[in-house]
């Protein structure tokens, strides 16, 4: 639980000195906010020391091996996704859809998002959406100890608390990029660049949390001396 905490710690910190940045020194505003920003950068070496972590770790050891190799293409891939896959170094021409220009996996959702909106009202959307709630709800009711045995059964394990830290920071970047969330109090650019930063915090603490798991675990079976 550790690496759990320190990662808290550090995203707690991270968000205070990048608000306070942002409110009390205006002029460097645009180290938060603009493409390729320090935040952006932070984000995107992260992902990379993850993949190259998790990459040797596979290479070196013997056991859960399809973990690290899993964690090792992601950390690549949301590298080459923070870079835009090298567009803005090579310069490129990136393919488009709909007058999109494609050059990160976010802007396939957009494209998907967008195709929704012009096929689908409003009403519909809702619609469907109470649906969906009609159904889940059910389910959710008729399994509900299942489902509370098994929170009870993870709340204290890092994995599972650093891939729920993972999602949820990736979703709410993710409803921010959408523009399902909006507000006039500040440029929300600098939340979704945060929360995208910390979430390739959180992916390198889950490498840790498999590896100090992978390590315990060969620990207890070590025969006594």
């Amino acid at each position: 639980m550790k690496q759990v905490r320190v990662f808290y710690y550090l995203f707690v910190l991270n968000m205070t000195l990048a608000f306070l940045v942002y409110f009390l020194l205006p002029d460097y505003r645009h180290y938060l906010i603009m493409e390729d920003s320090l935040i952006e950068n932070i984000g995107a070496f992260l992902f990379l020391t993850t993949s190259m972590l998790a990459f040797i770790f596979f290479i070196k050891n013997q056991k859960n091996r399809i973990t690290f190799i899993i964690i090792s293409a992601l950390g690549a891939l949301a590298f080459l996704d923070e870079i835009s896959f090298g567009k803005r170094i090579i310069g490129y021409d990136s393919p488009s859809i709909n007058n999109k220009t494609i050059d990160s996996g976010h802007d396939m959702i957009d494209v998907i998002i967008s195709s929704i909106k012009s096929t689908i009202s409003t009403t519909q959307i809702l619609i469907l959406v109470v649906v969906l709630i009609s159904f889940t709800m059910p389910l959710l009711y008729k399994y509900r100890t299942n489902i509370h045995l098994t929170f009870k059964k993870h709340k204290n394990n890092p994995i599972a608390l650093m891939l729920f830290s993972f999602f949820l920071l990736v979703g709410c970047a993710l409803l921010i990029d959408l523009e399902l969330l909006q507000t006039s109090l500040f440029n929300l650019v600098m939340l979704e660049e945060l929360l995208e930063m910390n979430a390739a915090a959180a992916f390198l603490f889950l490498f840790f949390s498999v590896y100090h798991e992978n390590k315990r675990a060969d620990h207890l079976k070590q025969p006594a001396l």
